[in-house]
């Protein structure tokens, strides 16, 4: 079994990883996390703009039609960050419900979640 990324998954891995690189100092982080919403909506729409809350959403609803493997990519830079953004409830647990919820429902998640919008699960 070949456990290598892709071309798209090595391009996308190095671009996470330079976000927060560039984007996301620990002393930035810290003053974040006391704040009121505890995470940076700049971020998150930077994160939305970039497409990666919309890469396991099928293509037919904007997303681009990712799957776990670019899940795994994303997750493990972002781990690596500490982010603060709700990228797993939102990108990652929503994107499950979307494949197994109901049509209506699932539309109306799918175009909030690659609109960059938070998605509460409650």
């Amino acid at each position: 079994m070949n456990f290598d990324l892709s071309a798209e998954q090595q391009l996308l891995s190095d671009s996470v990883e330079r976000f927060i690189n560039d984007q996301y100092p620990l002393d930035q982080r810290q003053l974040t996390v006391l704040s009121e919403q505890g995470f940076s909506s700049e971020h998150w729409q930077t994160m939305a703009d970039l497409g990666w809350l919309a890469a396991t959403i099928p293509e037919e609803h904007q997303g681009f039609g990712g799957n776990q493997a670019d899940t795994m990519v994303l997750m493990e830079q972002l781990g690596k960050g500490l982010i603060l953004e709700p990228f797993f409830a939102s990108a990652v647990l929503a994107a499950s419900i979307f494949h197994f919820g109901t049509h209506s429902i699932a539309d109306a998640k799918q175009h909030m979640a690659a609109a960059g919008l938070p998605i509460r699960l409650s």
